[in-house]
């Protein structure tokens, strides 16, 4: 019969699907589970990792490996303190399997190896990522049985990002001030929420405080203000969005491909802000400078993941906005002041 905690596991990937799907992440094609994703053969009755027993490429970032670390309990059933579990033979509570050497379950590291071979079926991946407290012993271990097994460092790239705080303070269950995916986006936008993350350096830590949220749901506001507003332009003039200017997106892209600094790729975005708010603002407008603005601008939008919806301008709104347009030029101040706060609560002013 299953196991709870593999029914738990289905239940979060559901409600991590919702939650993330609020902040425009990309859904995957699927989600290992790590006790149904492991496949042991096993050649000699032990169930530790040897690590004498292999010559183990120190990973470049490691300062442990190959180490004594000061935190490693020794046991005497190890042949050396750095060797680590590929079973582990118990009789509590957690999910277990009948093997040839006992009943037990694999080691999270060996769980993890055995997902990304799992679902990428194959033994090298591009990209790993992780907290800076996984380098050791957990990614140092995945690394060392990937090599022993197939001669593979497992990932070509290793991102380690920092911590989440909460008010200066590491974010973790045991110090009981986490908070929930799900409560934070009841108070805050999608787009707020991951604007907070992105103008931070992955691996710089981030401090999660009300009002850093509370700024980034003001920036994600503008952000919207501005790019409807230029789009409605645009329409009401019968223009079409332009091309995308190539400058800009090599510039964009190139602060991406340095260490994904997203901060210097946002002062591209910013700059293309503040052109289009001025261009809206003039009655002479470059409608082709700005509809190309526009259309870079929702590509940027598209890599970061950020998603400014606003509805097409309707026929009757844009019949309002001619109205509008005609009151102010034949001087009906009334008029013109009575269409004014509907056209600003459409967006189109």
């Amino acid at each position: 019969d299953p196991h709870p905690s593999l029914d738990y596991a289905r239940y979060r990937i559901v409600a991590t699907s919702i939650d993330t799907g609020a902040i425009s992440y990309t859904d995957v094609p699927g989600y290992p589970i790590g006790e149904s994703s492991v496949v042991i053969q096993w050649d000699e009755q032990w169930s530790n990792f040897d690590v004498t027993e292999d010559e183990l490429e120190q990973p470049p970032w490691s300062g442990s490996m190959l180490k004594l670390p000061y935190n490693i309990d020794v046991s005497d059933k190890k042949e050396s303190p750095l060797d680590f579990a590929l079973w582990k033979l118990t009789d509590d509570d957690g999910i277990k399997f009948d093997t040839e050497i006992g009943r037990g379950r694999p080691g999270w590291h060996t769980e993890c190896v055995c997902m990304v071979n799992g679902v990428f079926q194959k033994h090298l991946i591009d990209i790993h990522g992780g907290g800076f407290d996984l380098k050791f012993p957990h990614h140092e271990n995945e690394i060392a049985q990937s090599e022993a097994m197939y001669g593979t460092k497992l990932a070509n790239y290793w991102m380690h990002c920092g911590f989440l705080l909460t008010d200066g303070v590491k974010m973790s269950k045991s110090l009981g001030n986490s908070i929930l995916a799900k409560d934070v986006l009841q108070r805050h936008l999608g787009n707020g929420v991951r604007l907070f993350f992105l103008t931070t350096h992955y691996r710089s830590p981030v401090n999660y405080t009300e009002e850093n949220l509370d700024s980034m749901d003001k920036l994600a506001l503008r952000y919207l203000s501005s790019i409807r507003k230029a789009d409605y332009k645009l329409q009401l003039n019968s223009m079409p969005e332009g091309q995308l200017l190539k400058e800009d997106y090599d510039q964009f892209l190139d602060a991406l491909c340095h260490d994904l600094n997203v901060a210097n790729a946002l002062t591209v975005f910013d700059r293309e802000i503040k052109e289009i708010n001025t261009l809206s603002m003039k009655k002479d407008c470059d409608y082709a400078r700005l509809g190309s603005l526009v259309f870079t601008l929702k590509k940027f939008s598209d890599i970061l993941g950020l998603s400014f919806q606003y509805d097409a301008l309707t026929e009757e709104d844009k019949k309002l906005y001619q109205e509008f347009q005609e009151a102010r030029e034949q001087k009906n101040f009334q008029r013109s002041d009575e269409l004014r706060p509907l056209l600003m609560e459409k967006g189109i002013l």
